[in-house]
């Protein structure tokens, strides 16, 4: 759906117009048939496209730390390529309790991380907040195929509408192809990354945050930054995205009847591992883990059955007890097993 966002046809009275309809797109297919995506899928998709001439490379997916393909952006990285990702529709879990976990691609140092917002310019409900979102873009609302939807192309020359930061992901990788096009037409020696951070709207709180990164996306601007540089000589900000500095490290396993549930929790130095369980419209205060722990990579905790829970990943010290640098989805739990 992505490539219609950027490049539909213009004036061809056929569904809509992308917002740089007259670049042209690569379309390397990194999904399997149920459209998840490995990691190695990916990196291999990403260098493809780099030796294949990529100006840009959109990555409309999100999911857990991967080196394969952190080597594999870095590469395009290397290459002058711009790498932008949506920052992921996992703000609350399917109970509508606060899940959020950090996503890569967006957070991997470098990335153009990319969050989405209505048509009244406030956060999507689904849209993830943290260090990955440096830009937000129209990601709609709603349900597949709803008014409130981003409108684009579809399989089987069909449109449709879709919200998610999937949808906003596009507007950011066509605002770059306009400014990199812009830029060459120009003459000008500038990183076309400072000159759309730079020139986004800025929204929420004064400079950028956590919810709207460096702002809404503005096409128009970042094109006229560009008029503006050529004409008066003057030089371009550099811009400093707040990058994430976590990384996947440890695993959590609660043990239950029928299995077990895998973890990986992005945390870098000291952290406390621990899960609380949700009544009466409030998470409990944070349990610690005190069950086996299996050399330095898996914790295991017994449970009752029937509880919903989460688990969080704390800083060792952290004062701020609400604010976990990781939270995973919310399950319920099955008694555990005797041993």
């Amino acid at each position: 759906m992505w490539p219609g966002i950027i490049a539909m046809t213009a004036n061809n009275n056929l569904g809509g117009a992308g917002l740089a309809p007259g670049v042209a797109i690569m379309p390397v297919v990194v999904a399997d048939a149920g459209g998840s995506v490995r990691s190695a899928d990916s990196a291999k998709g990403i260098i493809w496209a780099v030796d294949h001439g990529a100006d840009i490379v959109n990555m409309s997916y999100s999911g857990s730390a991967s080196s394969v393909e952190q080597k594999a952006i870095q590469y395009a990285q290397s290459k002058g390529v711009v790498t932008v990702a949506a920052a992921g529709n996992a703000y609350l879990d399917s109970r509508g309790t606060l899940f959020n976990p950090v996503q890569y691609p967006a957070a991997f140092p470098g990335v153009v991380g990319v969050g989405a917002v209505t048509r009244t310019l406030r956060r999507s409900s689904f849209s993830e907040v943290g260090r990955q979102v440096d830009l937000v873009a129209p990601g709609g609302s709603g349900a597949f195929d709803s008014p409130r939807g981003i409108f684009s192309t579809y399989a089987g020359s069909g449109y449709v509408r879709m919200p998610g930061t999937s949808m906003a992901a596009p507007y950011v990788s066509g605002t770059m192809a306009l400014t990199i096009e812009r830029q060459r037409a120009l003459g000008l020696q500038v990183n076309p990354v400072d000159v759309v951070l730079g020139s986004a709207t800025d929204l929420g709180a004064q400079g950028r945050d956590d919810q709207f990164g460096f702002g809404l996306v503005s096409p128009n601007r970042a094109l006229s930054t560009l008029n503006t540089l050529q004409a008066t000589g003057g030089a371009l900000p550099v811009i400093a995205p707040a990058e994430v500095t976590t990384r996947a490290v440890k695993r959590v396993r609660i043990t239950v009847r029928k299995g077990y549930l895998k973890y990986r929790i992005p945390a870098k130095g000291r952290f406390i591992v621990g899960w609380q369980s949700y009544s009466q419209r409030k998470w409990s205060e944070l349990n610690r883990f005190n069950g086996k722990r299996d050399g330095q990579t898996w914790y295991t905790v017994r449970s009752s059955g029937g509880m919903q829970v989460r688990i969080v990943a704390m800083r060792a010290g952290q004062k701020k007890k609400t604010d976990p640098i990781w939270v995973s989805r919310t399950f319920r739990t099955r008694a555990a097993s005797r041993r």
